[in-house]
C-alpha cells in the first residue's frame, strides 16, 4: 500500500453538511451549497477555508439560491458552480454562475443548454469547463457532455460518453485529459473509469478501480495522479482512498481515511494538499475536515523502463531514443511538468528513432511510450536553448 498521511483540520465553519461543493482560487479553499440537519431542503450559504490558519469565514450566499448536487469547477481565477436542485428531481435547474474571488461576488452566465439535471459532474482543462451525465426531471440517465468558454460565455456539445448514462458519477482531470467514474446507471453500481480527450474529442476506458462498485464518493487531482475516495455502495459508508496514475494506467491504494466512511463528502486542493469534508456518515451528517498529503505515494516503475534511453538529454534540437530490442509500432506522447499533452505521434521503433523539438519551449518534459495501449516506458528529458 502507498504511503501519504491524514490530519484532522477546524471543522466546517456552516455545520453539518453534505452533497455540497467544493473548489479552491489562489490558495483558498470553498465549500458551500448542499443539505443541512434543519434545512434538508438545501442551503445557499458559501464558505472559505485558510489553511494557512486553519479558519473558516463566510461569503457571500451562492447567487442561484439553495442548492443540492449542484457541480462546481475553477477556471484561473474564477470559479463555476451550477446544475443540481432544491432537493429531488423534478426540482431541478441546468443554470450557471461565476465566483469572482477578489469582488466576493456571483453573476450568472449563460445556462448548460442540454437537459436540467442533478447529480452531474464536472472538471476543468484547458482554460474550459466540462459539465455531463447526471439525471434529468424525468429520472433518465444522461451520457451528454458539454464545454463552457468562459472567454465567450458559450457552451458547446462535446462526444457523449460511450457507455450508458449514468449519475452520481466522480470526475477529475490530469495530464491534459478528463476522467470519470463510479456512479450508478440502470444495471447498478459502478467502478469503471473513462478518459475524455479534448484534443480529439474522444472517450477511451481504462482501468476499473480494484475498490468496490459505488456511488457518490469524491475524487480530486494532485501533481499527476488521480484520486477516488469514500462514497457508499449496498454495505454503506466506505473509507477507502484509491490513487490512479493516467500515465500507466494503474491503480495503488492509499492510506485509508481515518474517519468513518461516508458519502457525499467533497474535496478541495490547495498546495498540493486535499482537504476532504462533510458528508453522510452511517450515522447522520458531520461537518469534520481532514488534510490528505500525498507524500510518499509513489508507482512502481514499468517494466521496460531501464531498456530505453534518451540521448542526449538535455538536448537543443533533437534527440534519440535508443531501445535494447525492437519494440514495433509505438504511441509516443510528451506532457509538460503542469500534467499537460504537448505532443503525440506514432512511429516504428526498431532500436533508435529521432525525436526533433518541434515548437516545444526550453523546459523539462515527460516522455511516455505506448504499445497497444499501454504503457511500456516513462522517461524525463530536458530541452535548453542554444547559448
Amino acid at each position: 500500500m502507498a504511503q501519504g498521511s491524514w490530519t484532522q483540520k477546524a471543522d466546517f465553519g456552516g455545520g453539518m453538511r453534505a452533497d455540497a461543493v467544493a473548489f479552491s482560487i489562489s490558495g483558498i479553499g470553498y465549500f458551500g451549497t448542499g443539505v443541512d440537519v434543519p434545512n434538508s431542503t438545501g442551503c445557499e450559504d458559501f464558505w472559505k477555508y485558510d489553511p494557512s490558519n486553519d479558519t473558516w469565514s463566510q461569503i457571500a450566499n451562492f447567487g442561484g439560491g439553495k442548492r443540492v448536487h449542484a457541480v462546481a469547477f475553477t477556471i484561473g481565477n474564477k470559479a463555476y458552480v451550477g446544475t443540481g436542485g432544491i432537493a429531488t428531481p423534478p426540482n431541478i435547474t441546468n443554470d450557471l454562475w461565476e465566483y469572482d474571488a477578489s469582488l466576493n461576488t456571483w453573476t450568472q452566465k449563460s445556462s448548460l443548454p442540454g437537459s436540467l439535471r442533478v447529480i452531474a459532474i464536472a472538471f476543468a482543462l484547458n482554460n474550459k469547463g466540462y459539465v455531463g451525465l447526471g439525471f434529468e426531471s424525468t429520472y433518465v440517465y444522461l451520457n451528454d457532455l458539454w464545454e463552457y468558454d468562459p472567454a465567450t460565455d458559450s457552451w458547446v456539445q462535446k462526444a457523449s460518453l460511450p457507455a450508458p448514462g449514468r449519475t452520481y458519477a466522480v470526475a477529475f482531470a490530469t495530464a491534459g485529459k478528463g476522467y470519470i467514474m463510479t456512479g450508478q446507471d440502470s444495471s447498478g453500481y459502478k467502478n469503471d473509469l473513462w478518459e475524455y480527450n479534448p484534443i480529439n474529442n474522444t472517450w477511451l476506458q481504462k482501468a476499473s478501480c480494484p475498490g468496490a462498485v459505488r456511488i457518490d464518493a469524491t475524487a480530486f487531482t494532485i501533481g499527476n495522479y488521480g484520486y477516488l475516495c469514500l462514497g457508499t455502495n449496498n454495505s454503506g459508508g466506505m473509507n477507502d482512498v484509491w490513487g490512479y496514475s493516467p500515465i500507466q494506467d494503474l491503480w495503488i491504494s492509499i492510506a485509508g481515511y481515518p474517519a468513518p466512511g461516508r458519502e457525499g463528502a467533497r474535496t478541495f486542493v490547495v498546495q498540493g494538499k486535499a482537504f476532504v469534508t462533510g458528508g453522510w456518515p452511517n450515522n447522520g451528517i458531520d461537518n469534520d475536515l481532514w488534510e490528505f498529503d500525498p507524500t510518499g505515494v509513489n508507482i512502481q516503475e514499468l517494466e521496460y523502463q531501464n531498456s530505453i534511453s534518451v540521448y542526449p538529454n538535455p538536448f537543443i534540437a533533437e534527440t534519440k531514443l535508443m531501445a535494447e530490442k525492437p519494440l514495433g509500432n509505438i504511441d509516443l506522447e510528451i506532457f509538460n511538468l503542469s500534467g499537460q499533452l504537448v505532443r503525440q505521434m506514432n512511429f516504428n521503433l526498431s532500436h533508435i528513432a529521432e525525436v526533433n523539438r518541434g515548437n516545444l519551449s526550453a523546459g523539462v518534459y515527460m516522455l511516455v511510450l505506448k504499445k497497444e495501449e499501454k504503457i511500456i516506458a516513462i522517461k524525463k528529458f530536458a530541452i535548453s536553448d542554444p547559448r
